[in-house]
């Protein structure tokens, strides 16, 4: 399947009002340059796209999605979110569709959401998108790099060194977790839990010096205090108890514990360099770390996890101090993951702990907390889906009228004051969604502030701004679900005071199947030489309009004054965050999807 002749040109296309707001600016980068339909090195700090550039991306991957369409219809139960093209034909040339944001979702996952190792390895490295998603899957652990084509190269040429790139990196992957089947090590590519489960349970690496701890060099001066004798060096050894090879790997760590050339042949060791890389795609991944992944462990890395150690703390209700957690061995402590080995910048990361011990607590407590409410798969995905902008509707709740419209002001207050949403997102890996793991962490937060709820709306802000501490992409994955809810009454109100007409067209654009509504919304429709398809599509847009429509016509009873909000330039936002008071209500039912008109 070759894409030859995309024939981009400049066109006449009109900038969204709300284009260059951040959010929706830095997901559809971040989706295109994911897939390497851009190339956006978030190391350079000079680095910028075009519009240009992102409509040749967005073409580029439209045409590849209708060429491999037909394949993988075949392979439908492998997706989530799969779309037919023919929706694609009125969508902007500058923006991708919720379809597509959702599409892109679920085949970037690094949990699990996409199996990629169903399909067989050539139908992988020959298809477009396929390869595309190994290729960033690879990436993301630093095992290849996505690189612009080399117009110096023939495309067969490029394609045989993009193979061989490939080969080398599911080979080392495979040596390090001890795995030779082919489809295996793909599916570890794609489902972190899996890859550190598989890493952190051997007692020895044969042929490495890495051995459960990590070492790194940083000569900054800003990771803060960390001991590297008396109580925090007797706690950092303690645990050695519990991680594979125990008592060998204590000795391990303490023959070379002041011994620098060692050390540093364990830090050029290229599996100790992966194990800091993991550390970093995890904290990323929960939302701590927004850095650049360069596997290099360094001051913003060293407080990711410290973040997350005091967000584990927040929600078991319980406060860190170094020398109540120096001292006292039972609990969580920063002592227990990180050790200044050398005066001169070395340190020593209990990777194993870290990502066997400290990293799941947050998911098996979720797990112990719905357990007894959950009876099936379809709780299951319910309880997994669940998102900040509900979340916090269902807080709201607990309050009256006048508290609730405080808590949304002070809400909006503190959403404005976060000045890194405004900023350009350069030189950070960004994530504008959040991850199961992500969204059960915060459930659980969720649980706990509940609690505190009859201590006023001060009190619950302040339980906001420790998250939004912590978490550091929280309020962009809301900002995100805010645009998504706003997108979806705009579009309802479009069509209950616009024409009112349902159109779907045939591959030459010309209208396949018109339906119009009249004032009192009977409707009439009109069709001219349509298959099946087409028809099952058109049905598809009249219900998800309908569903909509249920929605915009409650919403529109109980907030006629915040309707004028929406038409105002640049109002989506403050609208917005109105908006998440009556996700809650009973009259009001959120519809997570979007559709075109």
């Amino acid at each position: 399947m070759e894409i030859t002749d995309l024939n981009i040109e400049e066109s006449q296309w009109s900038i969204p009002e709300d284009y260059a707001n951040n959010i929706s600016k830095m997901e559809l980068e971040e989706n295109l340059d994911n897939l390497g339909y851009i190339f956006l090195d978030r190391n350079n700090q000079g680095d910028e796209v075009s519009i240009q550039e992102i409509a040749n991306g967005i073409k580029r991957f439209r045409c590849e999605y209708r060429k491999c369409f037909s394949f993988f219809e075949d392979k439908k139960e492998l997706f989530d979110h799969l779309f037919s093209p023919e929706i694609l034909k009125l969508a902007s040339p500058i923006e991708l569709t919720e379809e597509e944001l959702n599409f892109f979702d679920q085949v970037t996952s690094l949990e699990g959401q996409f199996l990629l190792h169903k399909f067989k390895k050539d139908e992988i490295l020959s298809h477009l998108i396929l390869k595309r998603v190994l290729k960033y899957r690879l990436s993301i652990l630093d095992q290849l790099k996505l690189e612009e084509p080399d117009d110096n190269k023939t495309k067969e040429e490029q394609e045989e060194q993009e193979r061989q790139q490939i080969e080398l990196a599911l080979k080392k992957i495979g040596k390090w977790t001890q795995i030779s089947n082919y489809s295996k090590k793909i599916e570890l590519t794609g489902a972190l839990n899996l890859l550190i489960d598989k890493l952190v349970n051997q007692e020895q690496y044969d042929q490495h010096k890495y051995r459960h701890v990590a070492y790194f060099f940083d000569n900054s001066g800003k990771l803060g205090r960390i001991d590297m004798r008396g109580k925090a060096r007797e706690r950092f050894l303690w645990r050695f108890k519990i991680i594979p090879g125990g008592d060998s790997t204590k000795a391990y760590f303490q023959d070379i514990f002041n011994d620098k050339d060692k050390i540093k042949e364990v830090i050029d060791d290229e599996l100790n360099s992966f194990m800091c890389r993991i550390v970093q795609i995890k904290l990323w991944l929960l939302g701590t770390y927004e850095g650049k992944l360069d596997t290099d462990i360094g001051p913003v890395t060293v407080d990711a996890i410290r973040d997350f150690i005091a967000y584990l703390h927040e929600i078991q209700g319980k406060r860190q101090g170094p020398q109540q957690t120096a001292n006292n061995k039972s609990g969580i402590s920063f002592y227990d993951i990180l050790l200044k080995v050398q005066r001169k910048g070395y340190y020593a990361l209990n990777v194993t702990f870290l990502l066997k011990y400290i990293f799941p607590i947050l998911i098996e407590k979720e797990n112990l907390t719905t357990q007894l409410k959950t009876q099936n798969d379809v709780e299951e995905k319910k309880v997994s889906n669940a998102t900040i902008a509900e979340e916090i509707a269902v807080l709201s709740e607990k309050f009256d009228e006048n508290k609730k419209k405080e808590f949304y002001e002070k809400l909006e207050k503190l959403i404005d004051s976060d000045q890194d949403v405004n900023a350009p997102p350069k030189s950070k890996k960004r994530k504008t969604r959040g991850g199961r793991e992500f969204f059960k962490s915060v459930k659980l937060f969720f649980q706990k502030v509940v609690r505190f709820i009859k201590k006023g709306v001060e009190k619950i802000i302040d339980f906001f701004k420790r998250l939004f501490q912590k978490i550091k992409n929280g309020i962009k994955i809301l900002l995100r679900e805010i645009k998504k809810v706003f997108q979806l009454l705009k579009n309802g109100f479009q069509f209950m005071f616009g024409k009112r007409k349902v159109k779907t067209p045939t591959d030459s654009q010309q209208t396949a199947i018109l339906t119009d509504y009249d004032s009192d919304f009977d409707s009439i429709t009109n069709y001219t030489n349509v298959n099946s398809e087409v028809i099952k599509i058109h049905i598809q847009k009249i219900q998800e309009i309908t569903k909509a429509l249920e929605s915009a016509a409650s919403f529109l009873g109980h907030a006629l004054y915040l309707i004028i909000q929406v038409i105002q330039p640049g109002g989506w936002l403050r609208m917005g965050v109105q908006l998440l008071k009556f996700l809650a209500s009973k009259l009001f039912n959120f519809q997570r999807f979007s559709f075109p008109f």
